[in-house]
């Protein structure tokens, strides 16, 4: 029967041989899926020393990760969670899970754990193990759970709810880079620029006095004394005994 439903695509574009719909066959059940509800999973556990609530926030809270559970023997409902739930439920907690109603939790009995926030639901299977034959260093839960923990499938008002807060981040990230921009006024600018101008023009004075003081290479002193001696009147000629 899977194998012949269909899911059907509106596309918003046509496809090149003028189709709007697309139909494509649907996934098959994955056995360890919880929204397929094609497996369950074992609890381990002492019902004679665990009391309901223990069960409810230490396994399917706490392990599991269901938020408003819904708890079933059955039909029959022995606690709920959630949005005009029964306060009736309550005087459950307290109870071990072996009084619990509908016979109490004991081994190879099964309930049923739903959370529609979340839309999951699981059957959960009870082995009992007496309080004595557990080892606290190994086992310090004090229950065993076997199978892979449930995973929420995410609705579209908590992708809508996730897409906001993204949103969020970034317009604080943005406004934190606006806090890091200094402004300057006119007057920073223009006492600042005189300053720089002087700095250049003290660099260039520099480069001139070192060039100065640069001793001359021994061609160029010889050129400047042959010109000077050149100048020498030669008609002049002094003559000594």
């Amino acid at each position: 029967a899977v194998a012949k439903c269909k899911y059907i695509y509106c596309l918003r574009d046509k496809t090149r041989k003028g189709y709007y719909l697309q139909p494509t066959t649907l996934p098959t059940p994955s056995p360890s899926c919880y929204v397929c509800k094609k497996s369950s999973i074992h609890l381990t556990i002492d019902t004679e020393s665990w009391t309901f609530m223990n069960l409810i926030q230490n396994v399917i809270k706490k392990r599991l990760g269901f938020n408003t559970p819904t708890i079933l023997m059955g039909d029959s409902a022995i606690y709920e969670e959630g949005e005009d739930a029964d306060e009736f439920f309550e005087r459950n907690l307290p109870k071990l899970l072996s009084n619990l109603p509908c016979g109490g939790m004991k081994d190879g009995t099964s309930f049923t754990v739903e959370d529609f926030t979340q839309d999951m639901e699981i059957d959960i299977i009870i082995q009992h193990r007496n309080k004595d034959e557990w080892d606290e260093k190994k086992e310090p839960d004090l229950f065993i759970i076997g199978g892979k923990a449930p995973a929420p499938k995410q609705t579209e008002a908590s992708t809508h709810e996730q897409s906001q807060d993204k949103e969020a981040e970034v317009g604080a990230a943005a406004d934190d880079d606006d806090d890091n921009i200094e402004v300057l006024d006119e007057e920073d600018v223009i006492a600042i620029a005189p300053a720089a101008v002087v700095t250049e023009q003290e660099q260039s004075n520099k480069k001139k006095r070192a060039a100065e003081d640069e001793p001359q290479d021994d061609a160029v002193t010889l050129a400047t004394k042959k010109a000077k001696t050149s100048n020498v009147d030669d008609d002049v000629v002094v003559v000594l005994d």
